[in-house]
């Protein structure tokens, strides 16, 4: 049953998730375009690189946030383990499916060049690793918190 206490508690761990998972993805991302030298002949090399920068990070984020005390210890390892590649796999298929348009692949396809915009891909990163993030590390902490009423 939802309280007061747990309520807060819930609202207090999202606004954390949600600064981490800003936070950490943006000062990952600022290393890595410093110490990084990277050249991606295709598209999807972008991507995925770019997920793995940006995606990792929110996920541990979001795990540090989310963290339950209580938990057994197989289950905070296994959210531990889970949620940042998780996380930086759901980015990238966000990634792949936002270039998917219909009205020009009905009828075979385009064949323009690909053009990328950092900022464009880094907002959609962003915002589909802070949610996927979050959900991922929240769910089992609020089932542990209706079911065995741990905070």
């Amino acid at each position: 049953m939802l309280n007061l206490e747990s309520a807060v508690w819930i609202i207090a761990r999202l606004c954390l998730g949600t600064f981490l998972s800003v936070a950490l993805p943006v000062i990952a991302w600022i290393l890595s375009r410093l110490f990084l030298q990277y050249a991606a002949p295709d598209a999807t090399t972008i991507y995925i690189m770019q997920s793995l920068i940006i995606g990792v990070p929110a996920g541990v984020g979001a795990v540090i946030a989310w963290w339950n005390a209580d938990a057994p210890t197989a289950l905070k390892w296994t959210i531990a383990v889970t949620v940042p590649p998780g996380t930086a796999l759901c980015a990238w298929l966000t990634l792949e499916l936002r270039g998917v348009y219909t009205y020009y692949g009905l009828l075979g396809g385009s064949y323009r060049v690909p053009v990328i915009d950092i900022g464009d891909l880094l907002g959609t990163i962003i915002v589909a690793s802070i949610i996927t993030a979050n959900i991922f590390a929240a769910t089992p902490y609020i089932y542990r918190l209706f079911r065995h009423h741990e905070n």
